[in-house]
């Protein structure tokens, strides 16, 4: 489903319709929803490169963020790499500006687990 925000366009697809696309991805995590969910993101997530990340307002600094940018390094993250941001809006927010700020923009889906992060993190046009 799509929706327009002014001059933005965002795609939401419902949890059935998901699948990681076979290009090359990486994904940061909220470390609880990996706790909560890790037998049901198995299978996704088996064969991406993985940053987790405790999703607490501590954690949107820039000490955060070079860690993230180190591990993009380590893994070969590129312009044409997407970032799956996977958590609340805490997750989305550090997943949003390491992408965008990261060689400039780099791809970037987020896969949102609550509510305030569907709608204001995710959808809400703030990365």
């Amino acid at each position: 489903m799509k929706f327009n925000f002014g001059n933005k366009e965002s795609t939401i697809i419902f949890s059935d319709e998901f699948r990681f696309p076979q290009e090359r991805a990486v994904v940061i995590i909220d470390t609880k929803v990996l706790s909560l969910y890790e037998n049901e993101l198995h299978n996704f997530l088996k064969d991406l490169p993985i940053f987790v990340l405790e999703a607490s307002e501590k954690n949107k600094s820039l000490q955060t963020i070079s860690e993230i940018y180190e591990f993009f390094q380590d893994n070969d993250v590129n312009r044409s790499t997407v970032i799956y941001g996977i958590g609340g809006g805490i997750t989305t927010d550090i997943a949003g500006f390491a992408a965008s700020t990261y060689m400039r923009g780099c791809k970037l889906n987020f896969v949102p687990t609550t509510f305030l992060g569907m709608i204001d993190a995710a959808i809400g046009g703030k990365t």
